[in-house]
């Protein structure tokens, strides 16, 4: 009945015995530490979380008024360009309206130059006519009367 298992499974079980508390309170230990470090790792993964949710928040609010501040940015300047542009555009106007009249006035002092020349040509070919004719055709009475008469005409055409 007492062979020899029956006293390892004995002195088994008495060695499991006196180990178990030991182990167990060492195994215990060490879970409790276990614990205790996850316990402190999961409030400090809240903390972090906590902490990367407040700055998420910081750089939206940030991001948000870079973007009013950019949308700001552009509207001035869109309104400063199209300030500019019709400045721009009015001062065009401007040069272009004080350049037709110098061309207009340049245009009239040369059709006035002209007609004047064209005038003298015409009292000098009719001058040169009627001398001709003069010498020609009339006698020296009827000569004179027709110059002078023609220097009379000609003084109302040149004034």
């Amino acid at each position: 009945m007492f062979d020899e298992s029956f006293w390892v499974l004995t002195s088994f079980l008495i060695f499991i015995g006196f180990t178990f508390k030991p182990v167990k309170s060492a195994i215990l230990n060490m879970l409790d530490e276990r614990q205790a470090k996850v316990i402190s790792d999961l409030k400090e993964a809240s903390k972090i979380n906590t902490e990367a949710q407040a700055m998420l928040t910081e750089i939206k609010k940030q991001y948000e008024e870079a973007q009013t501040t950019a949308k700001a940015m552009v509207e001035k300047a869109n309104s400063e360009a199209k300030a500019i542009l019709q400045e721009a555009k009015k001062e065009a106007i401007k040069i272009t309206k004080k350049r037709i009249e110098l061309v207009i006035q340049k245009i009239s002092y040369q059709e006035e130059q002209l007609i004047r020349e064209i005038k003298q040509e015409a009292i000098n070919s009719a001058i040169s006519s009627v001398n001709q004719m003069l010498l020609d055709d009339l006698d020296k009475e009827t000569k004179l009367s027709l110059i002078d008469e023609s220097i009379n005409s000609l003084k109302k055409f040149v004034h």
